[in-house]
């Protein structure tokens, strides 16, 4: 899948690049689209050899999922292939189950798929097999089992698989499907290896289909002046959902525009269709830019003088159309001066893989840099100290060098600064002079040209879940991907049972919305407003209202934890969830305040802009959060680098101490009773 998906758009991009800049066109705008275009093989459709059992629920994953409510136990043979048992450990335990198709499966790498959904218990990992009837080859794909019960569906293009023994594939030195070769498959294997006899290996869907990736026309009021032409088809207003006719949110019309999938990705191309003049690339920067400046939303959240920067860009469209990187630099710096982290002109340059970050985490207190974490086990003895100088330059001004490279207000450049100023590559070193905590001045190096030995599990993993003192539940969202959907509701029980949730959002940049809505629909017991939504473009106000979850229903009081790097759909998390009463949120500072919907604009010559302008959020309340952040309900203050211990924090602490004496006290309801209220 993503083998195919990066080959697809690089292919786009080189023939938007290519494309003669002065050809007799308009404009149109395109945006991803990926759906299923034919399923060629589903173990469902096997009825004569597998009975599905009903009791499971393998929850919504993709934007047009829908809940699988049954499974099926495929296993019980132990009789294999002579290459896949060759393939196997000596003394390996597995169980198998295999299938012939009647009918040799068609299928290629740049459309086909093999799509999966698990619910395991004590197996420790599984591989499907494929056997290629066109050169007689065994094709294998590994999982192994990160977390109990129900797994993440796997989307895998089928030339992703990895031939396994024997020769390599017909006519090619690769040990994968050749890219154009249209293959046929004439057997299915799964191995699967338990961790013990009592072990679940339950099918919720197992199937192989040809996955069409394509570019659709897309319609929005912030392109019409650029395609010359008015919006005017709508989606309908509930677009996501947790299984067929149960709506979750009903969305504002203009969420998206002519397609539900429809993702953060435009593309600006040539309409030769259009009986419109030709213009120029330049020319189209200079509209969509302008386009984009007279609509900015946030010109006075980031002390930004309009008026000035209208001035600004229309000296710059003074330069000559032939000095297009004067231009180009000119545009660049306008846009860097806003300071703000969605809105930029995007470079994409060649990361090196000899740059490492620092085994050290600085932390601020009071205008001293302390170093409050060390992830090397070697340098352990360093927490606590205060930085003097970096490489004979005072911290402090160091800090100030390096707050020059980030975008973001004042507050923000300088967060990253801490993050960023110890990064090296492999060849370097780097000289601290710290003060210990007896007040003793010693310089020690650290060195890039070794692996780091972090301890395990130094740091909460993304989705790591524990049963805290006093039955409370502590949750780690590191990002809202859908995964956090599924290990959520794979704890469920525990969750019902608890006397209260920690959600950990510290440092979580955002994610998927639709995983938000799913997590605050299992809080609810009646319709609330997620907040409204604004397009820029025509001006529209419209609320997004979430419905309670038809399965899954929790009571249990929630303390999220919070820092100044949480933001986006994590601010839209906590404000939904505090203004239906729900939740409290607990930081030592205000989130980052950059609730705003992303979008990438691709030109035909490869130029990218990203902007908020495409749509804002502003919270249930009607006021945003950009440049501004959410405050607390319980500041935290943190007083010294003891308050940021290991797994053992002051926020931690802070949070199970209110939940463990109840006196968690919610705020007032302030709920939608109907869908009515706001439509």
């Amino acid at each position: 899948m993503n083998s195919s998906q990066t080959y697809l758009n690089k292919i786009v991009l080189i023939a938007l690049i290519l494309m003669p800049q002065t050809a007799s066109a308009g404009w149109r705008v395109l945006t991803d689209s990926f759906k299923t275009s034919e399923v060629l093989f589903s173990a469902r459709d096997l009825k004569d050899s597998i009975v599905p059992e009903s009791g499971y629920y393998f929850p919504v994953y993709f934007p047009d999922d829908s809940v699988v409510t049954s499974g099926f136990h495929l296993f019980g043979s132990t009789n294999l292939p002579v290459e896949i048992r060759a393939d196997l450990s000596p003394g390996a335990t597995f169980y198998a189950w295999t299938h012939s198709f009647e009918s040799p499966v068609k299928c290629t790498m740049q459309e086909s798929i093999l799509f999966q959904r698990m619910y395991v218990e004590q197996v420790t990992r599984y591989s499907v097999y494929i056997h290629s009837k066109i050169d007689n080859g065994w094709y294998k794909k590994s999982y192994s089992i990160p977390f109990e019960r129900y797994q993440i569906p796997k989307i895998d293009a089928i030339g992703t698989l990895t031939r396994i023994g024997g020769e390599r594939t017909r006519n090619s030195s690769s040990s994968v499907f050749e890219y154009n070769q249209v293959n046929e498959i004439d057997e299915i294997t799964i191995v699967v290896f338990p961790r013990s006899e009592k072990f679940e290996f339950v099918v919720g869907d197992l199937k192989i289909a040809n996955w069409k990736q394509s570019k659709i026309e897309y319609n929005h009021p912030l392109f019409d002046p650029i395609v010359k032409k008015k919006t005017s088809r709508l989606v309908p207003r509930d677009i996501f959902s947790i299984s067929d006719n149960l709506p979750v949110v009903t969305a504002p019309l203009y969420m998206r525009s002519t397609d539900k999938s429809a993702g953060s990705n435009f593309y600006i191309v040539p309409d030769y269709d259009q009986k419109t003049e030709p213009k120029s690339i330049r020319m189209l920067k200079e509209d969509i830019i302008s386009r984009i400046l007279s609509l900015y939303p946030f010109y006075d959240s980031h002390n930004v003088d309009k008026s000035q920067v209208l001035d600004r860009f229309a000296e710059i469209r003074k330069l000559p159309l032939g000095q297009n990187e004067a231009f180009e630099d000119s545009i660049r710096q306008l846009v860097s001066d806003f300071n703000d982290v969605h809105f930029d002109i995007v470079t994409r340059p060649m990361s090196s893989p000899r740059v490492k970050v620092s085994p050290l985490a600085l932390y601020e207190i009071e205008n001293d840099i302390y170093i409050a974490a060390v992830f090397d086990t070697l340098l352990t003895d360093l927490v606590g100290n205060r930085i003097v100088s970096i490489d004979n330059v005072p911290i402090q001004e160091a800090i100030l060098k390096e707050s020059g490279i980030h975008k973001g207000s004042g507050t923000v450049r300088r967060r990253k600064a801490l993050n960023t100023i110890l990064k090296r590559e492999k060849h370097e070193r780097v000289t601290i002079r710290v003060q210990t905590e007896s007040e003793t001045i010693k310089n020690v190096t650290i060195r890039y040209d070794r692996k780091i030995l972090i301890p395990p599990g130094f740091v909460p993993a993304h989705g790591e879940f524990r049963i805290l003192e006093n039955n409370i539940v502590y949750f780690r969202v590191a990002r809202w991907t859908p995964d956090v959907w599924i290990r959520f509701l794979n704890h469920s029980e525990q969750i019902q049972n608890s006397k209260g949730i920690v959600l950990d959002l510290r440092s979580n940049g955002g994610g998927d919305v639709r995983v938000v809505i799913r997590l605050v629909s299992t809080f609810i017991d009646q319709p609330v407003v997620s907040g409204h939504l604004v397009t820029p473009a025509d001006g529209r106000t419209e609320s997004m209202i979430v419905y309670p979850h038809p399965v899954f229903h929790f009571n249990q009081p929630m303390m999220i934890l919070a820092n100044n790097r949480t933001a986006c759909a994590s601010e839209e998390f906590i404000d939904t969830m505090r203004y239906a009463g729900k939740a409290h949120m607990l930081s030592n500072t205000k989130t980052q305040g950059t609730d705003s919907a992303l979008i990438y604009i691709t030109l035909p010559d490869g130029y990218q802009i990203a902007t908020n302008t495409w749509m804002i959020r502003l919270k249930a309340s009607g006021e945003s959060v950009e440049a501004s952040g959410i405050a607390p309900d319980y500041w935290v203050h943190i007083d010294n680098v003891d308050d940021l211990a290991h797994r053992d924090d002051k926020l931690l602490k802070v949070a199970t101490t209110v939940l463990g004496k109840n006196s968690f006290s919610p705020y007032q309801e302030r709920q939608v009773k109907s869908r009515q209220d706001h439509q």
